[in-house]
């Protein structure tokens, strides 16, 4: 009989999924374990924003590292004239939901 506990997911993934479906966004979830047996899950979104050429791309990530439950490990965003940046849960959603956008930052 297997007793593990069943994956639940953090609260922030759970609405970027959310928001990823939402708004047709096309995303991968990665749930694995790393080299030192500590489970982590990793998120990726990307899209074509309307009126761009340029991908908007959403990397976040979650481990279990030292605490034994998911936290935040990292979240980087790319996309019209904008490399590879931090962002927070919170700014990633705004990219996903098309609150925030790169391309209109520059566009207008």
């Amino acid at each position: 009989m297997d007793t593990a506990t069943p994956f639940v997911p953090p609260k922030a993934l759970t609405q970027l999924i959310d928001a990823a479906i939402a708004h047709k966004r096309a995303f991968s979830i990665v749930h694995g374990v790393d080299t030192g047996d500590c489970p982590f899950v990793q998120f990726k979104a990307v899209w074509l924003p309307e009126g761009c050429d340029v991908q908007t791309k959403v990397e976040m990530s979650w481990h279990t590292r030292g605490t034994g439950t998911y936290r935040f490990f990292s979240g980087i965003a790319c996309g019209y004239w904008h490399d590879w940046t931090r962002v927070t849960a919170k700014a990633a959603l705004q990219l996903i939901t098309g609150e925030d956008c790169f391309y209109q930052r520059y566009a207008a």
